[in-house]
């Protein structure tokens, strides 16, 4: 009887176990750890451009894309980004009349 108690207690915490492997992989494969610090920029093409695109800085990977959202400005369309970058990056202040650019390889 004693047996069977710690049988469930190692298979339990074994699963428990593995399941927070998993957790912590899928979050660190995606991206989705820490807090962010979002930006905003409008596009009239985003061709190749998808969620969870890399943003870099100097070459640098500092975030990702976060959302793609059609919109209507003056009658035209255009695509406002969200950019997500990461926290650790906070100190590194983007100047007000920075401009973004889309690079592909």
């Amino acid at each position: 009887m004693k047996s069977d108690r710690i049988n469930y207690i190692v298979v339990g915490g074994f699963v428990i176990l593995m399941l927070t492997g998993i957790v912590i992989s899928v979050a660190s494969l995606t991206g989705r750890t820490g807090a962010t610090d979002t930006y905003f920029t409008r596009y009239e093409d985003v061709t190749g451009l998808k969620f969870g695109s890399q943003v870099l800085y100097m070459g640098f990977p500092v975030g990702q894309v976060e959302k793609i959202s059609p919109e209507l400005e003056n009658g035209a369309l255009v695509f406002r980004l969200e950019l997500a970058l990461t926290e650790r990056f906070k100190d590194w202040k983007v100047p007000s009349d920075s401009v973004a650019q889309m690079k592909s390889a």
